[in-house]
């Protein structure tokens, strides 16, 4: 597996692995919302700083940045546990000093995951967009004496 900066080829899987890891992660939130934003999120993903992992020329998942914010970060269903996601967050943070994310505190197998890879919950507040609380997360590399982040 490697990681690499998305094509214009890989936008069509790029897309189904947004939207299945969407309805599946988020299963909280309508369908309908996610179907309704896909050519918005298709144009933004175009345009973004975006990453995806591959293996024998299958895209395997992706993460996209925007600054130090992780904006998307999903992995094919069937991939999940294997590391895909622990490899595109490490390479986020081989590129990157600080990163942070928000994410909806509903999704807890995703928190659990970020938690394990020493991103930690900044603050609470909430997606109004779709009245739904979200938790902020961040990461740093920068240390401070006794071997904490900052």
């Amino acid at each position: 597996m490697h990681i690499r900066p998305l094509r214009p080829e890989d936008l069509d899987a790029v897309m189904q692995i947004w939207l299945e890891g969407n309805l599946s992660a988020n299963s909280f939130i309508p369908h309908s919302y996610w179907l309704s934003n896909k050519s918005r999120v298709r144009q933004e993903l175009s345009e973004a700083e975006v990453y995806v992992a591959q293996e024998d020329f299958r895209v395997l998942g992706f993460l996209r940045l925007e600054g130090n914010e992780i904006r998307d970060m999903f992995v094919q269903k069937d991939l999940r546990n294997r590391n895909v996601g622990k490899a595109l967050l490490d390479y986020a943070k081989s590129i990157r000093h600080e990163l942070e994310l928000h994410i909806y505190k509903q999704n807890e197998r995703a928190i659990r995951f970020y938690k394990r890879e020493d991103m930690s919950v900044i603050h609470q507040g909430m997606d109004f967009e779709i009245g739904r609380p979200e938790w902020v997360m961040g990461w740093s590399d920068h240390k401070i004496p006794g071997g904490e982040n900052a």
